[in-house]
């Protein structure tokens, strides 16, 4: 289990992803993605699957759809027009 974690640490680093961004992506909670790179305990059976995917299938390997992928990202970094820009009156 800890490789996983390292080879998931390593792409992130990689990538130049945050933590928030890895969570996205992934699916996996913020809190656990620190908790795990800190070495505080190993991942469930469900999070290392996750890490798994993310690791091995890209960015966006989790099964959820990218619009629901795009409402997180819209609250995590506090918009609400990337779904639905406003069109500006031409």
């Amino acid at each position: 289990m800890k490789h996983i974690v390292e080879r998931a640490r390593a792409k992130r680093r990689r990538l130049g992803f945050s933590l928030r961004e890895v969570e996205i992506a992934s699916g996996i909670s913020f809190s656990t993605l620190a908790r795990l790179e800190r070495g505080d305990g190993g991942p469930s059976k469900a999070t290392e699957r996750r890490l798994h995917a993310w690791v091995e299938g890209g960015e966006f390997s989790d099964p959820r759809s990218i619009e629901e992928r795009l409402v997180r990202l819209e609250a995590a970094v506090g918009i609400n027009d990337v779904l639905c820009p406003v069109e500006s009156g031409a």
